[in-house]
């Protein structure tokens, strides 16, 4: 980009000197124009600590091409321009920019971004009118094109070190953008003047102002926050209750509910302009068009591509961050995307590369200077983790399409571990899971119900499988709707709540509590076999023996109705008289859930 401006200013030098020359009446339907100057972002896209985007002054360059037709004021011209807007960092408690933002007695908070701003190239077109008068002259556009765009994706993580697992865990995410695309291209309009200064009939020099703004959702940048109650965290807490779950009091810090902020993209620009005028009569100059040789002091550049693979199945690894040093610290910090792929531009050096995912590194690898004479530079990395990667989706039940920002929950079954994440704005989330190991899945969200699913990787070789993958349902509870609950089974003639069933009520107390004002009705089926009025007392107790449960995890009593219905609601063909296998008897052995008020 930067050897392109610095061709196209020689060439107009090289046409200023030819302007010199008093042309035969040019005929100058055609004005040629390179500008340049500051671009300050406006609205909730600009500076300010209180807004979104606190995107700053940066940089406008661009080029224009204007046809007036005829000896007509009025033309048609083309816009190509390139802008650029670093983010005001955000200053931390300890006065450190976009770093760790606060310690506290058994954790920190961090702050990670992929790029340090916002870039845009625009291309527009549009009517142009100008008014000439003497030595000076007025333009006035105004274009409408496309903006591509490569917003700047940022998060804090507070981590807290567990002590029932003595690691540290990402417990929250209060700060993170959340573009359904980091490079979109959206919708743009223009508008602007340019007054101008004729030189000659050929070259004028110009004092140029303009709007720009984005539209459609692929020109607003997002951002998701949560309120923070107070401004200090002595710590976080995690306990451990009766049945073995894990959690922790950052509710007590911010609040529940995500709050979605969006800014729309749009700056004022203003700079200088060299102008070109010329036409179908022009005189032709004798001089050469052309310039010195450039940048032969200049150290040579080339592109890195820097590629992530899974040591032992030789797979590509998707978000491994990437980290380039040179003698002065860090020349590049990127992660690498779904086929494992990150680049950059560097400069002649000596740097260092090494990657990181999960709190585990990958192989350094070295680049010397005499590579940069080679051209492209290729790195490869490696990645080696004992752990399975569990690659999942939360999606809607009944549309199948990704849900962004839901609360999924793992549970390690044998330690009753637990682990939350939020999806991404794709509705992806991934946890690592170790061998021979079982594990549940959920999600929580307020309004939402998701089944307990069951994960394992008990008889997977970690050489030949490196991801798990898992489509987490995610349903809209509303009033009056019945689902049923997975795995909450009961044994033949009995009432007793399995230790199976156990941790699936555990996460249904959850979303009770996620939920104050929900009321449910638990109702509990038998199978065919026995009799009909034996089989109604059994629901019965079955559902009895759901509801005391709930209430020993903290759900109060009012809020729960037991019901049961005996054999009278059969899943299947199971019915008297016909034969069926211990597994579909089984299936009616059930409890289901009706909401009664939410």
């Amino acid at each position: 980009m930067k050897k392109f401006i610095l061709s196209i200013i020689l060439l107009s030098l090289n046409f200023l000197s030819f302007g010199q020359e008093e042309p035969t009446k040019p005929i100058n339907n055609f004005q040629f124009s390179i500008f340049g100057g500051p671009s300050f972002p406006l609205g909730d896209y600009g500076n300010f600590e209180n807004k979104i985007g606190r995107a700053k002054p940066g940089l406008n360059l661009g080029v224009t091409l204007d046809y007036f037709f005829g000896k007509s004021n009025f033309g048609f011209g083309i816009d190509g321009r390139f802008q650029r807007h670093k983010m005001n960092p955000f200053i931390t408690d300890s006065g450190v920019a976009n770093s760790m933002v606060y310690g506290f007695s058994n954790g920190y908070t961090t702050f990670s971004q992929t790029e340090d701003a916002f870039s845009h190239i625009g291309i527009a077109a549009g009517p142009a009118y100008k008014i000439n008068s003497g030595k000076f002259s007025t333009k006035l556009f105004a274009r409408a094109g496309i903006l591509m765009q490569q917003y700047i994706n940022y998060r804090q993580d507070i981590v807290a070190l567990n002590p029932f697992t003595n690691n540290y865990e990402i417990v929250y995410t209060p700060l993170q953008t959340v573009n359904n695309n980091n490079n979109p291209i959206a919708a743009m309009g223009l508008v602007g003047v340019n007054f101008a200064y004729n030189i000659n009939p050929i070259v004028s020099i110009g004092l140029q102002a303009d709007y720009l703004r984005a539209f459609g959702a692929q020109g607003e940048f997002s951002v998701a926050s949560y309120e923070k109650y107070k401004t200090d965290i002595p710590g976080i807490r995690f306990n451990q209750d009766k049945g073995g779950i894990i959690t922790t009091d950052i509710y007590n810090y911010y609040d529940k509910n995500k709050i979605i902020e969006k800014a729309v993209i749009q700056d004022f620009n203003i700079g200088l302009s060299l102008i070109l005028n010329f036409g179908t009569k022009m005189q032709k100059s004798s001089g050469n068009v052309g310039g010195g040789a450039i940048g032969k002091n200049e150290k040579q550049t080339s592109k890195i591509i820097i590629q992530v693979k899974d040591k032992k199945t030789g797979l590509a690894l998707g978000g491994v961050k990437i980290d380039i040093t040179d003698a002065n610290g860090a020349a590049y910090i990127g992660f690498t995307d779904a086929n494992g792929i990150a680049n950059t531009e560097l400069k002649e050096g000596k740097y260092i590369v090494i990657g990181e995912k999960n709190f585990i590194t990958t192989d350094m690898a070295n680049i010397s200077a005499s590579e940069f004479k080679t051209g492209t530079i290729f790195k490869e990395l490696y990645h080696d983790d004992e752990r399975f990667t569990l690659s999942g989706e939360t999606i809607d039940c009944e549309t199948e399409k990704n849900l962004a920002r839901v609360v999924t929950r793992l549970l390690k079954t044998s330690e009753g571990r637990i682990i939350e994440q939020i999806s991404d704005a794709f509705g992806k989330f991934y946890y690592q899971l170790e061998p021979n190991t079982d594990y549940q899945v959920v999600a929580l969200e307020n309004g939402k119900y998701s089944q307990t699913e069951l994960v394992t990787t008990k008889g997977l070789n970690r050489n030949k499988t490196l991801y798990v993958a898992l489509k987490l349902g995610v349903c809209e509870m509303s009033l009056g709707k019945s689902f049923e609950v997975k795995n909450i089974l009961y044994d033949f003639n009995d009432s007793k709540v399995r230790t199976d069933a156990v941790l699936v009520l555990n996460n249904l107390a959850e979303i009770m509590k996620r939920n104050a004002n929900m009321k449910i009705e638990l109702s509990s089926h038998t199978d065919s076999r026995g009799d009909n009025s034996y089989n109604l007392k059994l629901s019965q107790a079955r559902a009895d023996a759901v509801v005391k449960y709930l209430v020993s995890k903290g759900i109060q009593k009012n809020r729960l109705i037991a019901k049961g219905y005996g054999e009278t609601r059969l899943k299947n063909k199971c019915k008297d008289g016909v034969s069926c296998t211990e597994e579909e008897h089984q299936q009616n052995r059930r409890t289901e859930i009706k909401v009664l008020q939410l």
